[in-house]
């Protein structure tokens, strides 16, 4: 899963929360030798490494939810897309979609999200069917809602 929201501090507060609740889960799942995988990793600003870079069940450890600023997570779906990668793709939640209006980084998270729905409906996100996006804003006129689910294919929950 990934996890898009617009700023470093928020990336790094919201990756400790679900590491926070999703821990347990996987330390049940702990192979013989005592390594459990990642559940949630912070991809934001320098930080090493690209979000979900290795397939799932790849040795090593993997992280299960990869949350990232916009940027990041753009460079993320163009890169699943061209390895052939979305069906891995489970879920993509973008807080603040509000911001697809704005100037600059609007465009880059549009840009994503334009990409994942044309993969989607290409059957590029494999035989699972669709990933799910979940997009919120707190700011966005019930108008524009409806406008931003037409485009996403979405259902509005208000």
């Amino acid at each position: 899963a990934l996890f898009v929201l617009p700023f470093h501090s928020l990336v790094n507060e919201k990756s400790k929360d679900l590491e926070k609740i999703l821990a347990p889960m996987y330390r049940k799942r702990t192979p013989g030798d005592g390594r459990s995988p990642v559940a949630v990793r912070a991809f934001a600003g320098e930080t090493e490494g690209a979000p979900l870079a290795r397939p799932l069940g790849c040795p090593g450890r993997n992280e299960i939810v990869a949350v990232t600023t916009i940027e990041k997570a753009s460079v993320t779906i163009s890169r699943l897309a061209e390895e052939g990668r979305l069906g891995e793709l489970c879920a993509v939640v973008v807080d603040e979609l509000h911001l697809v209006g704005e100037e600059g980084r609007g465009g880059t998270l549009e840009s994503m999200l334009a990409k994942l729905r044309f993969a989607d409906r290409r059957g590029a996100c494999g035989e699972r069917g669709n990933s799910q996006i979940v997009a919120m804003s707190a700011t966005v006129s019930h108008e524009s809602l409806e406008r931003l689910a037409g485009w996403l294919d979405a259902r509005l929950f208000i």
